[in-house]
């Protein structure tokens, strides 16, 4: 029988002939073969598709986990911003570009006002691509996260295929395997298009210096790659920024190191496409505010500030920062990474000094400081976004996802030191936890409501029954301002998003009944009670005074909701 293999993820192909029929070898009967392994070496075509093979399997298994609950509804962990990208991209796609003028726009009903507000603070380019996405898929809840697993996977396979070129195989593809089972990556995804735009840049700024020393030959293809990538991804996100100083820091500190001039072609390909881009988008938004540049200074102080808190305090800052990394990442994974960073490198020193038959340069961190410096300018410069977002971390997602992969693998070379197999058995033990962490990690996300999914039903309900002509009064505003004067406010985006039509605040009950004669507004929606002591007494009374003049329903949330139909008054009272 012959059994052909590959030799776990080496770069050999091992031949086993095996018979069961004794033969004489060397004309002497007694002795007969049973095995022969013969070891060759495959072509470098046949390993590159054994890779590719395995390296979309792990792209596939990361869209199946970031399809988990697709088209569920904005209430989730940071369904603020998730419902605020979706309502956006639906204003250029219903509306038109000719009415938002390209600008990103807060608009509900139709037809739309004639002085619709703006949101400034961010590129264009992202929510324009956005609802590029939307206009093929629809305008539903999951389009815009159908286009972030498909720029995710695709991220994914850009990031195995530098990790490969600067490493092996094995930690590759072990690399993605953990990256793609992050709950900070099955939940929030590679940010769009943000990162396969980066990571590309990347490969282009790694054959441009000869990193991957048996890797492409440079060619301009590179050159323009890089800065295309470049002058994209800042103007997809401010933080494509960070990656491009990433490099200049970099390149300027290897030729430090090798005392060299730097070339200018290259210095000017990681530095003038960022800083064009973000000039760019300076002028751009600023133009649509009325040429206000100091609101962009000032929202660029309060995001590197203190963000969402009064005053920035770092030791409560880093308690944060932990805290958002073990959930991000899961306790498992910080673990082995860890420890492949600390004791990792004392044994991967030793091993080399001792020539102990490791796996030496195999398990060493491939261009650290380039998979490092982008998450730290993103993290320190921009300190003031941490408070409230767990995905301001995702930076250091593919630093730590190789760090666990060698973690891992350092662990098979020791276990193989006492056992050959004992080392195939740790690996596939190791990988087993990180997985069950992870899964217990997105599930954890998942889990998690922070909006009220009864509000949300009733408001889609209440859609079918307003026309998109007229609007729900209401006794709150559900008006969303995190910094008034800095950042723009607008109705708050799940709300936006499942009702789309527009509120109209009233709290008084003469206000109520003229508003109600008007037949603009088919609904009054009320809460049943009240954190202040007052408001709460004066609600009481208001219910009274409503349940006696209209129909009503009751919907059940925290606080109950009273739900009065307009539409059909009772007798005076």
């Amino acid at each position: 029988m012959l059994a052909l293999f590959p030799a776990g993820l080496s770069d050999s192909l091992v031949i086993h002939f095996r018979s069961d029929c004794r033969f004489p070898i060397w004309g002497d009967a007694s002795e007969s073969l049973r095995v022969v392994d013969v070891t060759i070496r495959d072509p470098p075509a046949l390993r590159m598709r054994y890779f590719s093979s395995l390296a979309v399997l792990i792209g596939l298994l990361g869209a199946s986990l970031m399809c988990w609950d697709i088209d569920r509804p904005f209430y989730g962990l940071h369904s603020v911003d998730q419902a605020h990208n979706a309502w956006l991209a639906r204003s250029h796609v219903v509306y038109g570009v000719g009415y938002t003028r390209g600008y990103p726009t807060f608009e509900v009903g139709y037809p739309p006002s004639e002085t619709p507000g703006r949101y400034l603070d961010h590129p264009m380019l992202y929510v324009l691509v956005n609802a590029g996405a939307m206009t093929v898929l629809g305008v539903n809840t999951w389009s815009l996260r159908v286009m972030n697993i498909v720029a995710t996977v695709v991220a994914v396979l850009v990031f195995m295929r530098i990790v490969r070129a600067l490493s092996n195989d094995a930690t590759a593809l072990l690399s993605g395997l953990v990256l793609v089972q992050l709950p900070i990556i099955t939940y929030f995804g590679l940010d769009q298009w943000l990162y396969p735009l980066t990571l590309s840049a990347l490969w282009c700024y790694l054959v441009l210096i000869r990193a991957p020393e048996d890797g492409p030959r440079p060619r301009a293809i590179h050159f323009v790659g890089l800065v295309l990538c470049l002058f994209l991804s800042v103007q997809v996100r401010w933080q494509g920024c960070f990656f491009a100083v990433a490099f200049g820091v970099h390149y300027a500190s290897r030729c430090l190191r090798r005392r060299r001039w730097p070339r200018p072609g290259l210095s000017a390909a990681i530095a003038v496409p960022s800083v064009g881009s973000l000039l760019l988008n300076f002028v751009t938004l600023a133009s649509g505010d009325n040429w206000n540049f100091g609101r962009l200074a000032e929202l660029f102080g309060w995001r590197a500030g203190s963000g969402e808190r009064d005053v920035h305090e770092w030791g409560p800052w880093f308690a944060k920062v932990g805290e958002f990394a073990v959930t991000n990442f899961t306790p498992v994974v910080l673990i082995v990474a860890l420890a492949y960073l600390t004791l990792g490198q004392l044994w991967l020193r030793r091993d080399r000094r001792e020539g102990g038959g490791g796996d030496g340069t195999s398990r060493r961190f491939p261009q650290f400081w380039l998979f490092l410096l982008p998450g730290l300018f993103q993290l320190f410069v921009l300190k003031g976004v941490v408070w409230e977002h767990q995905w301001w971390e995702r930076p250091f997602a593919p630093l730590i996802a190789i760090a666990t992969a060698l973690g891992v693998l350092i662990l098979g070379d020791l276990l193989r030191r006492i056992h050959r197999r004992l080392g195939s058995v740790g690996i596939a033990v190791a990988t087993a936890v990180i997985s069950a962490s992870a899964f217990l990690g997105t599930k954890h996300y998942q889990d998690i409501r922070y909006y009220y999914p009864e509000r949300l039903e009733m408001f889609e309900a209440m859609r079918e029954e307003i026309p998109p002509d007229q609007a729900l009064l209401s006794f709150e505003s559900y008006f969303f301002d995190q910094k008034p004067g800095v950042k723009q406010g607008s109705y708050r985006p799940e709300v936006a998003w499942h009702l789309n039509r527009d509120i109209v605040v009233a709290r008084l009950l003469p206000e109520i009944e003229d508003q109600a004669r008007t037949g603009r507004f088919p609904y009054y929606l009320m809460p049943a009670t009240h954190r202040k002591h007052d408001v709460n007494q004066y609600l009481a009374w208001l219910t009274l005074q409503m349940r006696s003049r209209y129909t009503y329903d009751v919907v059940r949330g925290n606080p109950d909701q009273w739900v009065f139909d307009l539409r059909t008054r009772r007798s005076a009272p």
